[in-house]
């Protein structure tokens, strides 16, 4: 006689046991949506990571624009074009262009930086690939920036 506890292990198809063919197909499509939907997450991810580190960069050419201007005595400009920014000494590049990411807008008017740390002061609008706008300000006083954002 069987007990009931082993009856449970004993398939009803003359002692055979495993997965059918549907199971199988079902857990393959469920580790599927899975994994795709883990790509975009991280496909996302990795878009805001270059984003904030535009951002991080836009305001470093600020910083150096400003202690270039204190240290070197002469005023330095930061300009854009919509698309990419750079740094101006009398009249010529003095930092590479900068290009942003694809997909995010840029704008601003020119923002000079004085010999004295001062600045003319001004807002850089910086749109990411949603349309979420991030606004940099410089300090007119100290020429100092502050990050406003979503």
């Amino acid at each position: 006689m069987i007990s009931r506890s082993k009856q449970i292990f004993v398939s009803s198809r003359s002692g055979q046991s495993g997965f059918t063919l549907l199971e199988l197909i079902l857990v393959l499509l469920l580790m599927a949506l899975a994994v795709s939907i883990a790509a975009v997450s991280a496909g996302r991810i990795y878009e805001n990571t270059v984003f904030r580190d535009s951002l991080r960069g836009i305001e470093g050419a600020l910083a150096r624009a400003r202690l270039s201007a204190l240290a070197g005595r002469t005023p330095i400009v930061f300009r854009t074009d919509g698309e990419s920014f750079w740094l101006v000494k009398d009249g010529q590049i003095c930092r590479r262009r900068v290009w942003m990411p694809r997909g995010t807008g840029l704008e601003s008017k020119d923002i000079v930086f004085f010999p004295k740390g001062d600045s003319s002061g001004g807002k850089i609008k910086v749109t990411d690939s949603r349309g979420k706008e991030y606004l940099i300000e410089v300090d007119t006083v100290t020429g100092h920036t502050k990050l406003q954002g979503p």
